[in-house]
């Protein structure tokens, strides 16, 4: 299912994004983050995006993930839902893939983060000098055999960066890890794994805590993280955003919620200063769940999901809203 928004009268001048529904929720226990990508068209992500007048909307619809798959039997160090994870990872990656080769700014609606092992899979596959921001509670980088659970939305960023062979898992023949680690930084982060920790540092991912945004403040760290990613300011940029890193008490309906989180205003500032860069073409939300509002209601027709709200807001942010036009007065500030 396909619905094109406001493409007909828009000025060439406008920057064409395609809206992708990727609302895959295998990669972890809880259901209802499958309900996301559509709950936030519902409260008013396309009319947002239209306000900021720079884009040229087509919303792609969500991806439907149903095909019936031969059962696959578990042994220790394999994924859960393997099969069905293999095939939606391929088919989400298809779709990026497609969206980036016409140009287009990629923005996909999660879904858990698994789905980020196929978007940003793709999105490589078009782009290979792609480099990742990739904003989250957790490092996901645990692998089959390290992993305490199996569940596959801990394991993306492993899979991404070849730390384990992913193609060697029933239905993932096809899969290559694609991004080097150098090319990606994990921002707010609290809470790893002892080993997904040394894999991170043998792997020589470049991890900001929680801790280091409190020591140096967000705007140090998002300044070192893209110098690390894109050294040279020439690479085209994706953002990863997990809903979990925001402080639970601001955004409560997520599966995986860790105290300690991201400010309002922090989490803002990563999206901005990822736009502000003007190399960012593409985006993942993941992990909003919207059965999991703390009042307990599935009905948010009369009052909106804050957690929802949240996010369509950090688009916004990062496609372009500012509070008041950017100023040059960095040579004021030291």
């Amino acid at each position: 299912m396909t619905s094109v928004s406001n493409t007909s009268n828009q000025s060439p001048l406008l920057r064409p994004l395609t809206i992708l529904g990727a609302g895959l929720s295998i990669g972890q226990p809880h259901p209802g983050v499958e309900s996301a990508p559509e709950t936030m068209r519902r409260h008013g992500l396309l009319s947002v995006i239209e306000k900021l007048s720079s884009w040229q909307v087509n919303d792609a619809g969500d991806l439907d993930f149903d095909k019936e798959l031969p059962v696959c039997s578990l042994t220790p160090g394999q994924i859960n839902n393997v099969l069905e994870a293999a095939y939606a990872t391929r088919k989400i990656a298809d779709a990026t893939e497609a969206i980036a080769k016409r140009g287009d700014f990629c923005l996909t609606l999660g879904g858990d983060h698994s789905m980020a092992a196929g978007s940003i899979y793709g999105l490589l596959k078009a782009i290979p000098d792609l480099s990742v921001i990739w904003v989250d509670a957790h490092g996901d980088f645990n692998t089959p055999l390290t992993t305490p659970s199996g569940n596959f939305h801990g394991m993306p960023v492993a899979a991404l960066t070849g730390v384990f062979d992913l193609s060697a898992y029933p239905g993932f023949e096809y899969y290559q890890a694609l991004l080097p680690p150098e090319r990606i930084a994990l921002v707010g982060v609290r809470s790893l794994d002892r080993e997904e920790l040394e894999l991170l540092q043998q792997k020589g991912i470049l991890v900001f805590t929680m801790s280091e945004i409190d020591r140096y403040g967000i705007g140090k760290v998002m300044t070192a993280a893209l110098k690390r990613v894109n050294p040279m300011g020439v690479n085209r940029l994706h953002l990863s955003f997990d809903i979990d890193a925001l402080d639970p008490a601001i955004a409560p309906s997520t599966g995986t919620k860790v105290p300690g989180g991201l400010t309002y205003r922090e989490a803002h500032y990563i999206a901005e200063a990822m736009a502000e860069t003007g190399m960012l073409v593409s985006m993942d939300v993941v992990e909003v769940n919207p059965a999991l509002r703390p009042d307990g209601s599935f009905d948010d027709t009369t009052t909106a999901d804050p957690t929802v709200l949240m996010a369509i807001e950090l688009i916004e942010s990062a496609l372009g809203k500012r509070i008041a036009p950017s100023l040059l007065i960095e040579d004021l500030i030291q």
